[in-house]
């Protein structure tokens, strides 16, 4: 059963933060801070919350935020310590299957990153079709200038929340239509719909 901004609306500020954090990879500070918007009467409002935390964030903050993202195959993956978000992201393209040489790259491509860019490299895997298509975007971004990596980095993880969103929430609705959802009487007849 998709989750509902009326659920998020109403919940406590625990319960919110529970149905939230999901949306945003260990990340409780933000959702926090974001919680402070509600009530949220569309979906895009709670984008546009969650959205307007990640990018207020300060130099030292998105760091932070950074570097609490797993690698690509890496470590907390092997363990079983990933988010299920992330464990079904990385396994679409087959990331907990990798061997031999596959694998061995991704392992270097993941240290040379880390080391210069101090983080692990972040990706939104459900614009990547490929594995291929992987490496060569990490290629890419590996030589990528600082300043620009820590910019297209916020953009992927804003890319990531938008598409968790979409995936909890289901198509756009607002408070009003959530709640008539399941009632067949109010949406067949207009008239007894509020207005929005």
């Amino acid at each position: 059963m998709p989750l509902t901004l009326e659920q998020i609306n109403t919940a406590t500020e625990a319960g919110a933060q529970r149905l939230l954090e999901p949306l945003v990879e260990n990340s409780p500070g933000l959702v926090g801070a974001a919680l402070a918007r509600r009530p949220y009467g569309t979906a895009a409002a709670l984008e546009a919350a969650l959205l307007s935390e990640l990018y207020a964030l300060g130099p030292a903050a998105q760091v932070a935020l950074f570097r609490r993202h797993p690698a690509l195959a890496g470590e907390e993956a092997r363990a079983g310590r990933m988010t299920a978000a992330s464990t079904t992201e990385q396994g679409r393209l087959g990331l907990d299957r990798l061997e031999g040489g596959e694998l061995r790259r991704l392992e270097r491509l993941n240290a040379l990153y880390l080391q210069r860019h101090g983080h692990p490299f972040i990706v939104a895997l459900f614009r990547v079709a490929s594995l291929g298509e992987l490496f060569a975007l990490f290629e890419r971004r590996l030589a990528a200038p600082l300043r620009g990596e820590r910019r297209e980095t916020l953009d992927q993880i804003a890319a990531v929340i938008r598409s968790r969103i979409d995936a909890a929430l289901g198509p756009e609705l607002s408070v009003q239509d959530q709640t008539n959802a399941g009632h067949p009487a109010l949406e067949a007849d207009p008239e007894t719909r509020q207005e929005t």
